[in-house]
């Protein structure tokens, strides 16, 4: 296996695809945060799957209250050790969202392993595994819908490239880390709603392709980024995700693509151009359709289709993408992509109504 990709320290971005990597940093600074995203769309690519763990949820606003208040009082960090646990979970069918659950707990419900992969939050969990068959993820969730409903759901992201760019080197502090852990999986689940006497009241069967990332940032992300736009696509031979990344104190975002291709990593500098924007139900504005480019003439071309989750600061959607080599032949699929933005963030009035999407309890 090859790669081409090097970490650039004096970068304010930078990347690996690394599972010795893909475990929790305790010792970084409490106003930082780190989450672990694993992503899936079914082989028909009309339902999708995105399950995040946090250990300081970045849309929390008692998270952004407690930094916030520590920043205006001219501190480097929080004032308390308090994190924010927080587990997500959404699943998306034929244009409409099916279930999604925003879980923000107590810190004695987050452990997570600074050796091995894996953390829990209450009874949802992921765990890195061997088996004779591969290597990949296995993820458990036991979350509380309210109304005496419970999902249950079991997953395995059995990694098929992954661990492609091992990180070698410490990364800097003042440094916004995306560990693309596994590029593409395949993944097979069930989910399971379950009645207050155990009863199943819907199950549903996926199986699908996907990937699993892992973000590390040591600083709070609203005095820190200014955006970012990350997505991912799975072609019959291929894999390509994509980032654009925005820090506020920089005058040019950094622009990325990554290809995975006959076990090959290959990592491009690419330009952006926006074609058009739109606004989502909370009056975010947010490209609806971008085009990026390299020197050698390739094109990959991103259209939104479908929003599966929103907020006042973020948007994630189901976007149509083609992709096109050296001006070769256009390869189409639906992809998955996320738009954050962090400046709503800082607006306490926003608070409550963010507080409608998330709930504190198992």
């Amino acid at each position: 296996m090859t790669s081409s990709a090097k970490t650039d320290l004096r970068e304010k971005f930078v990347f690996s695809s690394c599972v010795k990597s893909d475990v929790w940093h305790p010792q970084k600074d409490k106003r930082g945060f780190e989450s672990w995203h694993f992503n899936a769309l079914n082989d028909n690519s009309d339902e999708a799957i995105l399950i995040s763990f946090y250990d300081n949820f970045v849309l929390s606003p008692r998270y952004n209250s407690a930094n916030q208040k520590a920043s205006l009082n001219g501190n480097s960090s929080k004032t308390d050790e308090t994190l924010f646990p927080t587990f997500t979970f959404t699943y998306y069918k034929n244009g409409k969202l099916v279930y999604r659950i925003v879980r923000e707990l107590n810190d004695e419900d987050f452990s997570a392993d600074a050796d091995v992969p894996q953390c829990a939050i209450g009874k949802n969990s992921f765990k890195y595994e061997s088996a004779p068959y591969g290597s990949g993820y296995l993820i458990l969730i036991d979350v509380s819908m309210g109304r005496k409903k419970r999902l249950v759901a079991n997953f395995e992201f059995l990694s098929v490239e992954s661990d492609i760019c091992p990180e070698e080197n410490p990364v800097p502090p003042a440094t916004h880390w995306r560990n693309i852990v596994a590029l593409r999986s395949d993944v097979t689940g069930t989910i399971r709603i379950k009645n207050s006497t155990g009863n199943n009241l819907d199950e549903i069967n996926f199986r699908g392709t996907g990937s699993h990332d892992h973000i590390y940032d040591n600083r709070w992300i609203p005095d820190t980024v200014e955006s970012w736009l990350w997505g991912s696509v799975h072609f019959a031979r291929s894999s390509a995700i994509f980032v654009r990344f925005q820090e506020i104190a920089e005058s040019k975002p950094i622009t990325k693509l990554f290809l995975v291709k006959n076990e090959e990593f290959v990592e491009t500098e690419v330009r952006c151009k926006t074609l058009d924007y739109q606004r989502n139900l909370y009056g975010l504005k947010y490209p609806s359709g971008i085009e990026f480019s390299s020197k050698n003439n390739s094109r990959l071309l991103v259209e939104h289709k479908e929003t599966i989750d929103s907020s006042f600061a973020h948007v994630r959607s189901l976007s149509e993408i083609t992709f096109m080599i050296n001006n070769g032949e256009p390869k189409k699929a639906i992809g998955i992509t996320e738009h954050v933005f962090t400046k709503p963030l800082r607006n306490r009035w926003l608070d409550w109504l963010i507080n409608f999407k998330i709930r504190r309890n198992h």
